[in-house]
């Protein structure tokens, strides 16, 4: 599951021109808000006419989704859950609350469903993704050293092991029951856990913007840990340049492959180049098939997927690593207003870009 994955970066909102054209413009007075989150940092770029963004909020936003789907956190949601040997109980929003007041204060009295929202996004995924999207491998991400356990890699993999493992993966072995004000959410294996890593960030970034909505912003950038999303325009004028990195652990952090533009969209990018183990000779990603129990070696080198929420462009990004080149493309065609680049390795080294049947219009030549 991508974690500390850096691949999308804001061009126009961040270069120079930009930057001193907002500082010069009494009619685009832009700012810039940056801070930690998640193990990463997050960006916002964006234009506040009505003066009620807070970054106190936003950082007390963040805290709160951490509280609920970070399994660094022992005493979060998800935490709980994982901890758990039969069901956790969590409380619901009451009818009528709002998660805003009228001056951009955060209301207190409001809850947050965190963990049941990215369970919900999770099932829909699952099912698009024929099973290869899947929470519920975090016993096997701990295993292969990339969970909350520690980077721990193994020089000597057993098998027997990650079958016994794999008796506890399956989103099939997760129930969740709504009643009153709470939902109880249930495991029929008490060793079943959930890992909302895949999608925690592009969640971050679509609840910041929701939030900048909620402030009158029509014209922002919102960034965690390179997945990104949009609305309005860049200090420019014109819609917001990103640029995809190129899939090679060596490339320096600002070497693109593509650069592409669009506004009131989200992008987000997977890849196993900066996230992975070498032992004795040989590395493996973090990408791990929930129906092998093993790290997946597709084609596929890393995936940058459009879609209108960023939470769902960063769970299928994920899955294209899993499902492969042929399998991803036709996945993403399928679905009304996403559209996916997926570079590959071809011949002599060089990198094959293959895109879904839309995504060339957002490209810049």
């Amino acid at each position: 599951m991508p974690t500390l994955l850096v691949l999308a970066f804001c061009i126009s909102g961040c270069r120079t021109d930009d930057a001193q054209q907002a500082r010069t413009s009494k009619s685009i007075e832009y700012q810039s808000l940056n801070g930690k989150t998640m193990g990463t940092t997050y960006q916002l770029t964006f234009k506040d006419d009505h003066s009620l963004v807070k970054k106190d909020q936003i950082d007390k936003l963040l805290v709160d989704i951490n509280q609920g789907v970070s399994t660094y956190i022992s005493d979060s949601d998800i935490s709980l859950f994982n901890q758990a040997e039969g069901e956790i109980i969590l409380p619901t929003a009451s009818n009528g609350s709002k998660n805003m007041s009228s001056d951009g204060m955060l209301n207190d009295n409001y809850v947050f469903e965190h963990m049941v929202n990215n369970l919900m996004a999770s099932r829909h995924i699952y099912d698009l993704s024929s099973q290869l999207f899947d929470p519920t491998i975090m016993p096997l991400v701990n295993y292969w050293g990339f969970g909350y356990k520690g980077r721990k890699p193994h020089e000597f993999v057993k098998s027997d092991t990650i079958n016994q493992i794999l008796s506890s993966i399956g989103l099939g072995k997760i129930s969740t029951i709504n009643s009153q004000n709470q939902v109880i959410i249930k495991k029929s294996n008490p060793h079943t856990e959930l890992d909302f890593s895949a999608i925690a960030k592009g969640y971050g970034v679509d609840l910041v913007l929701e939030y900048l909505r909620q402030c009158n912003v029509t014209n922002a950038y919102v960034e965690i840990g390179g997945e990104v999303s949009t609305i309005g325009k860049s200090p420019s004028g014109q819609d917001w340049k990103i640029g995809i990195n190129t899939p090679d652990k060596q490339a320096p952090l600002n070497d693109f492959e593509q650069i592409i533009q669009f506004s009131g969209l989200a992008l987000a990018s997977s890849g196993n180049y900066r996230n992975f183990h070498e032992v004795n000779g040989k590395s493996y990603g973090h990408e791990i098939n929930p129906k092998t129990g093993y790290p997946e070696q597709t084609d596929v080198l890393s995936a940058s997927v459009i879609a209108p929420t960023c939470q769902l462009a960063d769970g299928l990004a994920t899955a294209c690593m899993v499902m492969g080149s042929d399998a991803s493309i036709k996945l993403i065609d399928s679905l009304d207003g996403v559209e996916v680049l997926l570079i590959t390795s071809g011949e002599d080294s060089n990198y094959q870009h293959l895109m879904s049947s839309g995504f060339k219009q957002y490209l810049v030549e």
